[in-house]
């Protein structure tokens, strides 16, 4: 049975590095703990990478690009520039307060940009799954999309990560992403809850 045309093609939104600084951290995954860094000053003005190939039979009108994300979170934000095949796309800015929930930024032909972050570090920085759903015209089978993420230049050390390693794609329907976290308290003598966070990002079948 053919894809609903109202679902989009999945599609590993990280393949390779094109530049950037590296760093080691943790991602919203145990396996990744490697990213690129960008922050909101010159000395890592930018960083940019590959996508994996658009599937040669792609059947659906829209494509969902999904990569590893980690954001600063603080009180002085700063705004980040998302650039589609040397097209400056859209902008998002950074989030003043620590939170799990997702958010959106629409950009250019329907186009649009979701932040989910699933982790929240020490500090209260997000750790997530970023999505970039295109219209299928937007681009080529067979060929990787350039992607790339500018600071605003400001001096500040405000940052953003794309990290590397990508969501695997093993079908082509949308993936969806899920954060559950499940306090449990116990009778014991010091009282302490426990507390588990369980992820779940895969693939919707279609029968």
């Amino acid at each position: 049975m053919a894809p609903a045309q109202n679902l989009a093609t999945q599609i590993p939104g990280y393949a390779r590095d094109i530049s950037g600084a590296v760093m080691e951290y943790d991602s919203a995954l145990p396996e990744v703990h490697s990213a690129l860094l960008v922050r909101s000053r010159n000395s890592e003005p930018s960083v940019a990478w590959e996508t994996a190939p658009v599937p040669l039979d792609v059947a659906t009108e829209r494509v969902a690009l999904s990569w590893l994300f980690g954001m600063d979170v603080d009180t002085e934000r700063h705004r980040f520039q998302l650039v589609l095949d040397g097209k400056e796309w859209l902008m998002f800015d950074t989030p003043a307060a620590s939170s799990l929930e997702s958010f959106s930024v629409s950009g250019p032909q329907g186009s649009q940009l979701v932040l989910r972050p699933t982790r929240l570090d020490r500090h209260g920085d997000m750790f997530g799954f970023a999505t970039l759903e295109l219209p299928r015209a937007l681009v080529t089978p067979g060929k990787s999309l350039r992607l790339e993420v500018r600071g605003d230049g400001t001096g500040s050390p405000i940052w953003y990560m794309t990290f590397r390693g990508a969501p695997s794609a093993s079908c082509r329907y949308p993936a969806s992403c899920a954060a559950m976290t499940v306090s449990v308290r116990r009778s014991c003598p010091t009282g302490h809850s426990v507390r588990r966070t369980l992820t779940v990002y895969g693939c919707n079948s279609v029968r």
